[in-house]
């Protein structure tokens, strides 16, 4: 129990640590981008991202809900089942991939917006290794995802001053995520490969069985994923793209707090769902006192923005931005919301109860 707890904090702490460090690292080099580019372009990007986002959830086919509590449920298999997921998440995101290209030129947008599309398109294909650290969170091994992540964004982050210092143009600040999300991604297999117990492999019987878990999960991904980006998607159609750089600049700051209790999250997700298996009593404590710790941190949160939300959006983003002001304010209550229907997802796969989420 000892080396369980410590595990869990050790884990925790390399989590929260990097989180910390990347919130501050994005916030302020994200901050300066948004600046430089204004609204208008600022807004062109994350219009893009917003349909992609949607594609992503569809992509990853729900295995990242339901990947833990297999491997769990199916010890011993665990690299097997970890390796087809990986194929299974390739092969969707090459078709999303080819079916977004086929859509974007054929509707005829703007060039500079046909291009920021294919840039960010790459990155579908990339988040294929996105499966592998759920490995390391089954492990509780997530300082290596960590370390990572914080090598990634530093690059990101270098790319995007870089472009600063040239004056170049919103396309090549596009590409910024796609360089992040590569040297994530050769870092994550370098570290898989040096820890881990057995070679992945795939197993096609288990295609089938993995969907037929996953596949409810997928629906409600969907469509979560729909009502979180739709209102971007909504804007950028309806009115410009310079309000969605104003409604981007709100969600950004409304979220940049649920580094803490995604962690701590992040961390319980497999301790919970095994301790379903040895004792009743021990799941229901763990998940209470997560539940718990949310909540308090999501409130105090949303109090928070609500005293000194226009400070920091004029600091950070200056008083181009300040028309976000109210948005910042509401969607700070919405996060808090959607926190709990994190925590919720791990009571659906302790319980297996995929068809009500």
């Amino acid at each position: 129990m000892k080396d369980e707890h410590r595990r869990f904090f050790s884990n925790t702490s390399w989590m929260l640590a990097q989180r910390v460090y990347s919130m501050v690292l994005s916030l302020v080099v994200g901050a300066v981008s948004a600046k430089y580019l204004g609204p208008s372009n600022y807004g062109i990007i994350n219009y893009a991202a917003s349909y992609l986002s949607i594609i992503t959830i569809m992509s990853g086919l729900g295995l990242s809900s339901v990947i833990i509590a297999e491997a769990i449920n199916h010890k011993g298999q665990e690299e097997t089942l970890f390796g087809t997921a990986i194929v299974m998440r390739l092969i969707a995101s090459m078709i999303s991939f080819i079916g977004i290209m086929v859509v974007v030129f054929v509707c005829g947008d703007e060039k500079s917006t046909q291009i920021v599309f294919a840039v960010l398109s790459i990155g579908l294909i990339i988040q294929t290794y996105e499966i592998l650290t759920y490995w390391f969170q089954l492990k509780l091994l997530m300082k290596y995802v960590a370390i990572a992540n914080s090598v990634a964004i530093t690059a990101m982050s270098i790319w995007r001053i870089v472009l600063l210092a040239r004056g170049a143009s919103v396309e090549w600040f596009a590409g910024s995520t796609v360089v992040q999300g590569i040297v994530c991604a050769i870092f994550v297999f370098w570290a898989f490969i040096a820890v881990r117990e057995n070679k992945l492999s795939f197993d096609r019987r288990l295609v089938f069985p993995l969907l037929k878990v996953s596949y409810n999960e997928l629906i409600s991904g969907v469509c979560v994923a729909s009502y979180m980006h739709m209102d971007r998607i909504m804007l950028g159609k309806m009115i410009d793209e310079s309000k969605v750089g104003l409604y981007t600049a709100a969600m950004t700051l409304s979220t940049m707090w649920q580094f803490i209790p995604m962690a701590i999250i992040d961390s319980s997700r497999p301790l919970i769902i095994a301790s379903k298996k040895d004792s009743e009593e021990k799941y229901s404590v763990r998940l209470k006192r997560l539940y718990l710790f949310v909540t308090l941190i999501s409130i105090g949160a949303s109090v928070g923005y609500l005293l000194f939300g226009k400070f920091v959006l004029f600091i950070l983003y200056g008083g181009e931005y300040m028309g976000a002001i109210y948005t910042l304010q509401i969607l700070v209550w919405a996060t808090f919301l959607s926190m709990i229907g994190v925590c919720r997802s791990i009571w659906i796969a302790a319980e297996k109860y995929y068809k009500y989420d």
